[in-house]
């Protein structure tokens, strides 16, 4: 019994940092991302027109974790640059 008890304590120490990391996931289908509106000149494009961005989690132009989706037309170039965040 002791063992039994043992093994599903450890069990839930492993697994709980798991279950914590996923907290907070969003997982989209390629319909549901294409369902959200592009914009130009959005957040990631540094500018550069031609650029289409789509914030799928998040504010993009607040403080904070973000994801977006970036199309980028052929031979267009971000240039390096740094975020102050």
């Amino acid at each position: 019994m002791m063992r039994i008890l043992v093994t599903t304590v450890f069990i839930l120490v492993a697994v709980t940092p798991l279950l914590q990391a996923q907290e907070g996931q969003l997982r989209l289908l390629p319909a549901e991302i294409n369902a959200v509106t592009s914009v130009d000149a959005g957040a990631g494009t540094s500018g550069v027109s031609g650029i289409q961005t789509r914030t799928l989690k998040g504010d993009a132009t607040k403080s904070g974790t973000y994801t977006i989706q970036l199309t980028i037309p052929a031979n267009v170039t971000i240039q390096a640059h740094t975020h102050p965040e």
